[in-house]
């Protein structure tokens, strides 16, 4: 299941939201003010390595160990 991420327009709250496969589509209201005008956003996300390909990632040259020649 997907998560976006949103900001709302009028009070600046960003929240995250769960979209289930079968959800419905509904109005999706700001978590803190209730406004309708919220906007989705770019978020972050997080890969986890095993120890190994961690270690192989830091012996790189490459800072972050996500660039291809870091595969």
């Amino acid at each position: 299941m997907p998560i976006y991420h949103y900001k709302c327009q009028d009070c600046q709250n960003e929240f995250d939201h769960l979209v289930g496969v079968t959800a419905e589509s509904k109005e999706l209201r700001c978590t803190k003010c209730g406004s309708l005008d919220v906007e989705k956003t770019f978020g972050s996300f997080s890969v986890r390595f095993t120890e190994n390909k961690r270690q192989n990632v830091n012996d790189k040259s490459c800072s972050t160990g996500c660039c291809s020649t870091c595969r």
